[in-house]
């Protein structure tokens, strides 16, 4: 079994590179990339910015953005080495949609004039093609891996006070209104608004909807999303009528978010990881194992890239494992998880590595 290096690159160990779900933290270039203008730099982390808009949960949602980011994909996937990447792609974006881009003497830009369907998305997609035309390299994957992070967790944050405000409304309705004998229904809707106002609870806790004993008013459900230790804290704080104060409102955001930044940057971790590949274990694919079988396992990768189908990856380690290659970390990579546009296999079996 392979030992883990203890060396650190850019203050983290593989360890932590192999366990991080902070796409920020372990974007680390090989050594052997010194420069963001270096062209193989350039083009995975475009590969990996791409990814990140068309595989995010809150990624473009009109057609024509997110055909102009499979574009921008599609130009990095299969651009020459030694290219202007960057000029190509803008190139390519101008000849294929002319009514949403222009070039002035100020540089590449939105054409103003047009009325596309993007316009809703404009600023997002604007800074998705200034990180991958203009800044390049980790500092632009960053900033869009950073813009994400950020747009997950005010969703989740306003999503957490409209369902807090809901909370609050039925309860008025319900059970506030406290006559000598509460209708049955009335139990019944506060019931279910507890049930789903504690989903948002994280799941190592109990869940007080569960227990036999008499359901919680607001104050306290609105409390039990504290950690415990916190709940003296802000139940000493002013309430006016039922009404959340800001500070606890604004917390009980952060924490309903923390989960889902946690999961969208666990999904970006995974496609650093997966396009820029190990940079404490670098691997090279033999000569002989791309001719071997009649060079299946080289045809297999063009294939992949031609066709944009990264669920093929496992169909490569097979021919990689028919021509001879036994590196079991290698093969385990090609056969597990989710691969995309740019995977550190397919480049290295295209000699692109």
């Amino acid at each position: 079994m392979k030992t883990r290096h203890t060396r650190k690159i850019r203050g983290i160990t593989e360890e932590m590179w192999q366990q991080s779900t902070n796409p920020l933290q372990i974007s680390i270039a090989p050594r052997s990339w010194p420069s963001r203008h270096n062209h193989s730099l350039t083009r995975k982390c475009g590969l990996a910015t791409c990814a990140y808009v068309l595989h995010s949960p809150i990624a473009f949602r009109s057609p024509l953005a997110l055909q102009i980011a499979q574009t921008v994909q599609q130009q990095f996937a299969v651009s020459p080495p030694g290219e202007n990447l960057q000029e190509s792609t803008r190139s390519k974006l101008l000849l294929k949609f002319p009514n949403v881009f222009a070039v002035t003497r100020y540089g590449f830009f939105f054409d103003q004039r047009s009325k596309s369907p993007i316009d809703q998305e404009q600023t997002r997609l604007g800074a998705f093609i200034h990180a991958v035309l203009q800044l390049g390299g980790r500092h632009g994957m960053n900033q869009i891996a950073t813009m994400f992070l950020n747009l997950v967790r005010q969703e989740a944050q306003l999503q957490s006070d409209k369902e807090l405000d809901t909370l609050r409304d039925t309860y008025k309705a319900t059970v506030a209104r406290k006559p000598k004998v509460l209708p049955l229904t009335s139990i019944t809707t506060w019931r279910c608004a507890l049930e789903r106002w504690f989903r948002m609870l994280p799941p190592q806790w109990a869940n007080p909807v569960d227990s036999d004993s008499e359901l919680p008013g607001f104050r306290d459900a609105v409390l039990a999303m504290l950690p415990e230790a916190e709940r003296a804290t802000f139940d000493a704080e002013k309430w006016d009528r039922d009404s959340v104060p800001a500070t606890l409102r604004l917390r009980i955001g952060t924490l309903a978010a923390e989960p889902q930044v946690a999961a969208v940057g666990k999904q970006m971790a995974n496609i650093v990881r997966d396009i820029l590949g190990n940079p404490f274990r670098p691997v090279a694919v033999l000569s002989e194992w791309r001719e071997a079988n009649f060079g299946a396992a080289l045809r297999i990768a063009e294939h992949i890239v031609a066709t944009g189908n990264y669920g093929d990856v496992p169909i490569l380690a097979d021919a990689l494992e028919d021509a001879g290659c036994s590196d079991e970390e290698l093969l385990n990579f090609c056969r597990n998880g989710e691969h995309y546009a740019g995977c550190w296999v397919v480049d290295a079996v295209l000699g692109r590595n």
